[in-house]
C-alpha cells in the first residue's frame, strides 16, 4: 500500500493568537517601536519587560521567550539583550 506524498510532510509551525501578540510585541521594543498598551500590559504582566528611565527593555524572560517562538515558527535568529 502506498502513501500519500502529503502524509510525509511536516506540519507548519503556527503560533497562536496569543503567542503572535507576545512576539510582536517583544520585537517592537527591540526595535525601538512603542507597541499598543494592551500588549504592553500584557508583557509587563508576564514579566517580560520593564521599564527603565521612561523605555520599555525587554529582560531576560521576554529574551527566552522571543527565541521560543522563533524556534517554533522555525526562525533562527540570535537575539541580544540590551543592557540596563
Amino acid at each position: 500500500m502506498e502513501k500519500n506524498p502529503s502524509e510525509f510532510r511536516k506540519r507548519k509551525p503556527i503560533l497562536s493568537w496569543s503567542q503572535c501578540k507576545r512576539l510582536g510585541g517583544i520585537v517592537s521594543i527591540l526595535m525601538n517601536k512603542e507597541p499598543i498598551e494592551e500588549i504592553v500590559v500584557h508583557l509587563k504582566s508576564l514579566n517580560m519587560i520593564v521599564e527603565h528611565n521612561n523605555n520599555l527593555l525587554v529582560n531576560e524572560s521576554g529574551i527566552e521567550e522571543a527565541r521560543r517562538l522563533l524556534k517554533i515558527t522555525g526562525i533562527s535568529l540570535e537575539i541580544k539583550k540590551k543592557g540596563f
